[in-house]
């Protein structure tokens, strides 16, 4: 257990000494990507009875640090440029949604994971139309070592 220590100085400075009894854990590692990368949205497209492709572009920034009960946890964190475009090749239409939250995934020591979100997930304006769709608030995705993944919305 530690001691905390307060030291008063002439009455006006004042610091606290925290002795330590274990070592404080490394500093995150700290990494920039660029991403850069389209794929199709087969399920978009069944609905929408036309090809759609989704291009997502920016930056992600991920710090990677472990804690003192050995669990790794990884931030992502999307930068304000961070753009996913929805857009149909036939016709060259198109809708960008902008993202701009943190997610975090915990890989803990026994096998099992968190991950957590939370912030704006989706939101698309079309020009002459407005909002169409907006996804954002908090989800929990549960993955024990051993079992089915449980996902909580709007905790």
């Amino acid at each position: 257990m530690g001691v905390l220590v307060t030291v008063i100085l002439g009455g006006a400075l004042a610091f606290t000494i925290f002795p330590r009894l274990h070592v404080a854990a490394a500093a995150p590692s700290i990494q920039d990507y660029d991403v850069d990368f389209t794929f199709p949205l087969p399920g978009v497209t069944a609905v929408c009875g036309f090809a759609v492709r989704d291009h997502v572009q920016g930056t992600i920034r991920e710090m990677i640090s472990t804690q003192p009960s050995g669990a790794v946890v990884i931030k992502d964190v999307q930068s304000h440029g961070y753009t996913e475009t929805l857009y149909a090749p036939s016709t060259g239409g198109s809708l960008v949604g902008h993202l701009n939250r943190p997610q975090i995934v915990t890989l803990n020591p026994d096998g099992s994971a968190t991950i957590t979100a939370s912030g704006n997930f989706d939101l698309y304006v079309a020009p002459g139309h407005g909002l169409i769709a907006q996804a954002a608030g908090l989800f929990v995705i549960s993955l024990p070592a051993g079992g089915p993944p449980t996902m909580t919305f709007g905790v």
